[in-house]
């Protein structure tokens, strides 16, 4: 039995005798509880012994199969989770429906601190949640209840909960061309790929800026020479920069 089972205060425990070696199913109609959350896994057995068990699989009996398919979007500041319904609403028993969705959303993976108890008709598979601070990495996970209780989480396997990066991913293909130079500075033109996702979705939240960070090498080829250089940040439409006053002939 899961440690924390749906069924408070019910008695969970199943005890599953070994089958014949040649089996590759098990029909087994006594002892599994409804509104009971189990998690289970088979290893076999020869004459020399038990090998390793396999991956661990879990069933909640009575209750719903787990929401899939979650998903987030932004509009203006606000998230939008969308998911996709379990198509078991309670053990293949079709007098069972839904009675609510619980999201959880945090930007801590550790934890997922704010709950929202959506009092949602079955059919409903979406959800918009109050403002959200920009440049914030956001997790989130939802679980369906019938009369039964709550299913189990919709990242109950382990897998990474779902993440939307609300700030742009790293711009591509930096190159630095060198084009001119006069005693001691070197006129180099930089040139990037724009990023491939901006973590908006529409104009107004655009690209607005890039920024750089320019370190030299710890062994710069000009022993003693100061090559520290700064650039400021340019535009967010941009894709290429002529840089002409700091950077040093002789340094990496």
């Amino acid at each position: 039995p899961a440690a924390t089972n749906n069924a408070a205060g019910t008695a969970c425990a199943v005890t599953i005798a070994d089958v014949s070696g040649t089996a590759s199913t098990l029909e087994k109609s006594a002892d599994f509880v409804k509104g009971c959350t189990y998690a289970l896994k088979v290893r076999a057995q020869n004459t020399v012994g038990y090998g390793d068990y396999a991956q661990e699989s879990y069933v909640a009996l009575g209750v719903p199969g787990a929401p899939t398919g979650l998903t987030l979007a932004l509009s203006g500041e606000t998230l939008v989770v969308s998911w996709t319904r379990p198509a078991d609403t309670g053990t293949g028993d079709s007098t069972y429906v839904l009675t609510n969705y619980e999201l959880e959303v945090t930007d801590n993976q550790a934890s997922f601190p704010e709950t929202d108890l959506l009092e949602k008709d079955d059919a409903d598979v979406t959800h918009t949640t109050g403002a959200k601070t920009l440049d914030v990495v956001y997790n989130a996970r939802i679980r369906a209840s019938n009369s039964v209780g709550p299913s189990l989480w919709s990242n109950v396997h382990g897998e990474v909960s779902q993440l939307l990066l609300l700030y742009p991913s790293a711009p591509q293909t930096l190159t630095v061309a060198y084009t001119s130079g006069a005693s001691g500075t070197v006129t180099s033109l930089l040139s990037w790929v724009k990023p491939t996702e901006t973590g908006m979705d529409n104009a107004e939240q655009a690209l607005t800026a890039y920024n750089f960070l320019v370190t030299p090498a710890a062994t710069n080829n000009a022993a003693g020479t100061a090559c520290a250089v700064t650039i400021a940040d340019v535009s967010g439409t941009a894709s290429t920069l002529e840089k002409s006053a700091d950077f040093v002939k002789g340094c990496t």
